[in-house]
Parts: C-alpha cells; sequence; structure tokens
C-alpha cells in the first residue's frame, strides 16, 4: 500500500497546500515530496481504511544546491481499494494539518482509540525524510546538504 500512498501524496503534495518557494521563486519549478509513516490499517467494506502521518515539504535545483522552502506534518487518513493486478487506488483522502499542533479531536474522529492515543501521544515510527526523494528527482547524489532559503 505504501508505494500507492506515496504516490498519491506526490502527486497532490499531500495535504499540503503551502509552498514558499512556489509563491517566491516561481522560476525554479520546485516540487512537493511526502513520505508517510502508516500507524494503522483497517478493513472498511471491501475496501481499506489507512490511517497515517505525514511529511511534506517542497524542494527544488537552485544551480549546484537542493533547496528546501517550507512544509508541514499532517495526520491523513485514505481509503484505498484494490486494483487491477493486486495495486492499490486511492479513493479518497482527508488530512488535519499541524500548522499549530495536531488536533486531539479531529484524530479521535478519524483514527481507532489505540491509533489516535498513539498519535496524541507523538508515539509514532519516524518519518523517512522527504529529502531522500528530491534529491533523487533532482539528480543529487545521496547525501547532498539541503539548503533552506
Amino acid at each position: 500500500m505504501l508505494p500507492t500512498i506515496e504516490k498519491f501524496l506526490d502527486s497532490r503534495g499531500g495535504s499540503y497546500t503551502g509552498g514558499m518557494l512556489a509563491v517566491n521563486y516561481p522560476k525554479l519549478n520546485s516540487r512537493t515530496f511526502c513520505t508517510a509513516a502508516i500507524i494503522e490499517i483497517r478493513r472498511a467494506g471491501p475496501r481499506w481504511r489507512v490511517g497515517m502521518v505525514t511529511w511534506c515539504e517542497e524542494y527544488a535545483r537552485r544551480g549546484h544546491s537542493l533547496v528546501t522552502g517550507s512544509g508541514s506534518i499532517f495526520n491523513e487518513v485514505m481509503v484505498l481499494a484494490g486494483a487491477a493486478g493486486g495495486d492499490y487506488r486511492v479513493v479518497s483522502a482527508v488530512g488535519d494539518s499541524w500548522a499549530q499542533d495536531a488536533d486531539p479531536g479531529w484524530i479521535d474522529r478519524h483514527f481507532s482509540r489505540g491509533a489516535a492515543r498513539e498519535i496524541n501521544s507523538r508515539g509514532w515510527p519516524a518519518l523517512p525524510n522527504p529529502a531522500v526523494q528530491a534529491r533523487r528527482a533532482f539528480g543529487f547524489p545521496p547525501g547532498t546538504p539541503v539548503v533552506n532559503i
């Protein structure tokens, strides 16, 4: 499920709608990359309800540097359905931004009791850094430093 989820997140920037690079440096053609830590997977009839914490960050190439502008962490819930060939497709997605802090009420409404407790205590698994994807996409070698603009 994770490759389908990350592809979906990258295609729309997850719940991330910001974009300091996109607004202030449009010629850099920034892109948003997202990673996810799945917290729970539950059956929802013939579909799957997947609850996760995501990290979305925008990146761009600026000469010989990989730069980042803005990003955020989100709580997200997606419903996935099976697709041809054993793959999955995202049917719906909702998210809660952590612009200030996570909304415990939103979390309680969208996650099971155990998962909500894990998220509200910030006890979830470490999120993979989206810079790994950005380096690959912009042609930088692994470990290239990321510069904040």
